[in-house]
């Protein structure tokens, strides 16, 4: 997976979105490499320990 471009928003104290493009690298049984363009959605908390987790995420491919 490769991103590309993002944006980060603090939705609230410990609470983040990050929304943009990533593309998904697949290799095929006969080794042939293909390349899924795709958008991007997640939502972040910080935990007591100050760590960053994903609560929730969705990826969907771009329309061809």
């Amino acid at each position: 997976m490769r991103f590309g471009e993002f944006a980060l928003r603090e939705l609230a104290p410990g609470v983040a979105v990050a929304s943009g493009h990533d593309t998904f690298l697949r290799r095929a049984a006969d080794g042939a490499m293909s390349e899924e363009p795709s958008r991007f959605s997640m939502v972040m908390v910080r935990g007591g320990d100050g760590l960053w987790r994903i609560a929730d995420h969705h990826s969907s491919r771009l329309p061809r």
